[in-house]
């Protein structure tokens, strides 16, 4: 069976002071009938499976990172940082910022019992400056965009050809 993909976006606003900071996005595994999901900006030229951090200010501050690692998280319910998904910028005064990423994952094997992994799920967060904090505005938005090919299991044939 083909593994259904799904994408995961998100947003976090954070009152920063000025000097270096740096944004980490973090994902977590959650349920047992998917074996490991991937991230791989490789597939397709990046095309099926980008990744990408932005930090933004109003006009004044912007940065961004084009992630081209490809990652796999196998081991449920831990945080975890992905793969080369870090973003280090340096503010000259305190700001107000706009934290922003996206990225696409595919279960690697999904369960025939739980055909579209609607049982397990990926969670993404933003880490700034080495913590999590509950006082950070975030929002995760999941779409899920299913597709599956059954293939059936091999079996011999016998074909017998006529001429006349």
């Amino acid at each position: 069976m083909e593994a259904a993909g799904t994408s995961r976006t998100g947003y976090a606003v954070a009152n920063l002071g000025w000097g270096n900071h740096t944004a980490k996005l973090q994902w977590k595994k959650r349920g047992g009938y998917v074996t490991s999901w991937n991230s791989m900006p490789s597939l397709d030229d990046g095309f099926s499976g980008g990744r990408v951090l932005t930090v933004t200010s109003h006009h004044r501050y912007m940065w961004t990172k084009e992630i081209e690692a490809d990652d796999k998280i196998s081991n449920a319910g831990t945080w975890v940082d992905m793969a080369s998904s870090s973003l280090t910028f340096t503010l000259a005064e305190a700001a107000t910022l706009r934290f922003v990423y996206a990225f696409n994952v595919r279960p690697d094997w999904v369960d025939p019992t739980d055909e579209y992994g609607l049982r397990d799920d990926v969670s993404a967060r933003l880490v700034i400056d080495g913590e999590w904090s509950s006082s950070t505005r975030q929002n995760c938005i999941n779409m899920l965009t299913n597709s599956s090919a059954h293939l059936a299991p091999p079996h011999p044939h016998t074909h017998r050809l006529s001429i006349p």
